[in-house]
């Protein structure tokens, strides 16, 4: 669906490190809700900055951190040498080619669960007489960020996100996560396609986005790429995020061109 707008708090592991690299000392972090955690420093950019603690790296927003642990973050990444003379570190949305030469997705999905997806969208796309979407490793850390945040403060809302990027969520519970990733594909497409249908097909917000969005969303005309994340929570929730661009379901435009109406059972 088209994002919302609320607040996001915080942002994504990424990988499992051995170790950090960049600023040896802990320093103190504190989010705007006066939140504070201890962790080093790995590098910044003009909007992440990325933190390690418990044996992992995390990538912040830094709008979401205090003036003060803005500040820092700014100091540190002008101390720190330029990333490009690391190649350990990785950039936020990068995929590291050894390891895309594997097929492997470092925001974590496989090479089965990157087809699950492709022809899970492709095959709506189809019926309807639209091009395929292709796999988008940054679209795919972008739903990470996501997923990891439902997971961690255990909530069910559309991230603030880029106003360039559409967003589908969803969860499951008592389910497995290969179990998960379908339920969540089946209930944005084929289940809302249905419902869809029974409603005429209508232009996007005219009778609401409630049951249909995540399907107009998937078959979105104009858009090309699709990444996707899903993270285990809290009481064995799998928290899923797909992210789209260019984004779709803008008010009073069809999802795909040269209309025509389908059975209403299809």
């Amino acid at each position: 669906m088209r994002t919302l707008l609320l607040g996001i708090l915080l942002c994504s592991s990424l990988l499992p490190m051995p170790h950090a690299f960049g600023q040896a000392d802990v320093q103190k972090w504190k989010n705007k809700s006066g939140q504070t955690i201890q962790a080093k420093f790995v590098e910044a950019n003009a909007k992440f900055v990325t933190l390690f603690l418990k044996g992992q790296n995390y990538v912040y927003r830094l709008s979401d951190l205090s003036e003060e642990s803005q500040a820092l973050a700014k100091k540190l990444a002008q101390a720190s040498p330029s990333s490009n003379d690391n190649p350990s570190i990785e950039k936020p949305g990068e995929v590291q080619s050894g390891e895309a030469e594997k097929g492997k997705d470092k925001a974590g999905y496989n090479e089965a669960e990157i087809k699950l997806v492709l022809d899970e969208h492709n095959r709506l796309r189809r019926e309807v007489g639209l091009p395929d979407l292709k796999w988008d490793p940054e679209l795919a850390r972008h739903a990470q960020v996501w997923a990891d945040t439902m997971a961690r403060e255990n909530l069910f809302e559309h991230s603030e996100g880029d106003d360039d990027e559409g967003e589908n969520i969803a969860y499951a519970r008592g389910s497995s996560r290969a179990e998960s990733i379908k339920i969540a594909l089946i209930g944005w497409g084929e289940e809302e396609k249905v419902i869809y249908r029974q409603r005429g097909e209508p232009l996007v917000g005219a009778q609401g986005f409630k049951g249909v969005g995540h399907y107009t969303q998937m078959v979105w005309f104009e858009t090309t790429r699709v990444g996707m994340a899903t993270t285990l929570g809290p009481g064995g929730k799998y928290y899923t995020c797909a992210r789209y661009f260019p984004a779709g379901n803008f008010f009073g435009k069809h999802p795909y061109p040269n209309f025509k109406k389908k059975p209403s059972n299809p």
